[in-house]
């Protein structure tokens, strides 16, 4: 079969997703490596960063760190440094902020796992996978939070994932500082759907001893106070 001409790079761009869909996967990062590093550092690039980035992180042909650092920040410098206000670019901004967030809350779930296993712990020197972790917890919890600001495409996973998070890991401080903020940034109307379960934390009695305790306290107060406001809000609207 005649290899068909590829006249530029958006048609390279389509020919590697199609050698993707007939599972040439090796072929096909190699492709999307060579067409991101000569291509333009422009809005259109974002997408082959973001498709390098998947492919990598599906194949698990790199390591999560360069995957992270290499591509999917790329991915959000790129979308930011080009944004405007047309509704492709505020969704492609928000699909990149989202799908850094998500992949980055997958690897510190993989190194939480790990971390918790006594074969592991045995086994590893535990300070820097503990920072590593705390890292990706970090850029998750500002990516889900740049990802509410800036759409609504993804607010209800998102949403949950954060709600998830802040009760899980309530004593832990990078996760208080990051809800806090998204608390402060992010419209409170998008919580509403889980205000009740929100509330009834404020009765409980779990993790009421700790460090971090009034600053957990404060947080949960203030997300309820300025849900129940935006909800009052909407029903004197009506």
């Amino acid at each position: 079969m005649a290899t068909k001409k590829i006249n530029n790079e958006d048609q390279l761009v389509e020919e590697a997703k199609l050698l993707w869909a007939q599972g040439q996967h090796e072929m096909v990062i190699n492709l999307a490596k060579y067409i991101s590093e000569n291509r333009k550092m422009n809005e259109a690039a974002a997408d082959v960063y973001r498709l390098v980035g998947k492919w990598l992180a599906e194949t698990r042909s790199s390591n999560s760190r360069a995957i992270l650092e290499k591509y999917l920040k790329n991915v959000v410098n790129l979308a930011d440094k080009h944004q405007s206000t047309d509704k492709k670019s505020v969704a492609r901004q928000g699909q990149t902020h989202f799908q850094l967030a998500h992949y980055a809350d997958a690897v510190f779930r993989s190194y939480e796992e790990r971390l918790t296993s006594n074969e592991w712990q045995a086994a590893m020197r535990l300070r820097k996978h503990k920072q590593d972790r705390d890292n990706f917890l970090s850029i998750a919890l500002e990516g889900y939070k740049r990802c509410l600001v800036i759409g609504d495409k993804y607010d209800v996973r998102v949403v949950f994932r954060l709600v998830s998070l802040w009760f899980g890991l309530s004593t832990r401080q990078i996760v208080v500082d990051g809800m806090l903020s998204t608390i402060k940034e992010v419209q409170s109307c998008k919580f509403i759907p889980l205000v009740y379960h929100i509330a009834s934390r404020l009765g409980s009695s779990k993790d009421s001893q700790g460090p971090n305790t009034f600053q957990v306290r404060t947080l949960e107060f203030t997300g309820v106070h300025r849900i129940s406001l935006d909800k009052a809000s909407l029903h004197m609207e009506f």
